[in-house]
């Protein structure tokens, strides 16, 4: 399959979308940063709506827009919704202090770049949203400390819920030959000229680097091929200008589903460096080592519930490329070790996602609620 022959048929978050048009009467509503083409973000939709064995209505800018008359309950989360300069919130849901349904936070996270504070009017809006909630659930312990800071102190953990995706079989032209790293190079949206171009750099002298060495380079887009975001795609094609062996590089575009994404990292890749977040948590899943080149707190926040904080790079560092062939050798040395640690920690943090979704179920079904 070609990214060309791509239909939009294709896309499994639209078919679900599709298949909410015409449902009648109240059901339980899901806003998250879903359907705008990142593959991480659509995976958190999924999960939840397995996890909670309900017909959940997918809720975004990007999709349905915020409607409290089909509600019977809302979950706000699946992701780093507490964005330091405006949450991602939908606007009317502020405009009371209690609805008649529920309103629960669920795996929700900061997202705060390097540098960056949350503004007076940010907390604010994360403080009423959390006073408002039947229930409220951090994605990572930065968050639950960020929210107990603020005066919410009964915050139970619900680590990312892409750590539950399973992986999906499919077939692909690409072949392993040897030992690969895979790369996700995924700028965040409001990166400048001038670190797009630093990061350009950094990432083909990593890649020739790697290939000096005698490994193979996979790039995994997770940008969704039929989205409308073409950044991803623009950077990753000024990285192959400066890339020396191109024969050795291969870019996995078209894939479309985040279970087919988790079975290719699964299936090729013996390392990873991770630019996006979603692709280190795909990487833990996967129990694949690697290394996390980080540039927003939700990244640290995840090494830190990974217990992986010495495999995190800031891609502020002075000598970025430096730090990342430092921080592969180590990867490298510490395989074995790392690997039983990831696919041991990956196995604890399910297990807290399935116990502590158990009371969210509970206010859903309307059998108890949690103050």
């Amino acid at each position: 399959m070609t990214v060309e022959s791509l239909k939009l048929s294709d896309s499994k978050f639209i078919r679900y979308f599709k298949s909410f048009v015409l449902l009648q009467g109240k059901h339980t509503g899901f806003y998250g940063n879903f359907g705008h083409g990142d593959l991480g973000d659509d995976a958190s939709f999924y999960v939840g709506r397995k996890l909670l064995g309900a017909k959940v209505l997918p809720f975004s800018k990007r999709c349905y827009t915020f409607n409290p008359r089909v509600l019977k309950a809302l979950l706000v989360g699946g992701g780093g919704i507490f964005r330091w300069e405006c949450p991602y919130l939908p606007g009317k849901l502020l405009t009371k202090e209690q609805w008649d349904f529920p309103v629960i936070i669920y795996s929700a996270g900061i997202n705060c770049d390097e540098g960056k504070e949350y503004s007076s009017e940010s907390r604010d809006k994360i403080s009423r949203l959390c006073r408002m909630a039947k229930f409220i659930g951090a994605r990572d312990l930065v968050t639950q400390r960020f929210l107990q800071d603020m005066g919410f102190l009964n915050v139970s953990l619900i680590p990312d819920l892409e750590l539950l995706l399973e992986p999906k079989t499919r077939a692909f032209h690409y072949q392993k030959e040897k030992f690969t790293v895979g790369i996700v190079i995924s700028p965040h949206s409001e990166f400048t000229k001038d670190q797009v171009a630093r990061l350009v750099k950094s990432f083909a002298s990593i890649i020739n680097l790697v290939h000096r060495n005698g490994k193979k380079v996979l790039i995994l887009p997770f940008d969704d091929p039929l989205g409308d975001s073409k950044r991803e795609a623009n950077i990753i094609a000024q990285i192959l200008k400066s890339v020396k062996n191109k024969n050795d590089v291969t870019v996995l575009r078209d894939i479309v589903q985040p279970e087919e994404m988790l079975f290719a990292i699964k299936k090729f890749c013996d390392v990873m460096i991770c630019m996006r977040l979603h692709s280190a948590i795909f990487a833990a899943n996967a129990g694949i080592p690697f290394l996390c080149v980080s540039f927003n707190k939700m990244h640290t926040a995840f090494m830190e519930l990974m217990g992986l904080q010495d495999y995190e790079i800031r891609f502020s560092a002075n000598d970025l490329l430096g730090q990342v062939v430092h921080g592969l050798d180590k990867v490298l040395a510490d395989y074995n070790a790392l690997q039983l640690h990831i696919k041991t920690k990956a196995k604890e943090l399910r297990e807290i996602i399935i116990t502590n979704t158990e009371p969210v179920k509970k206010i859903i079904n309307g059998d108890g609620v949690t103050a």
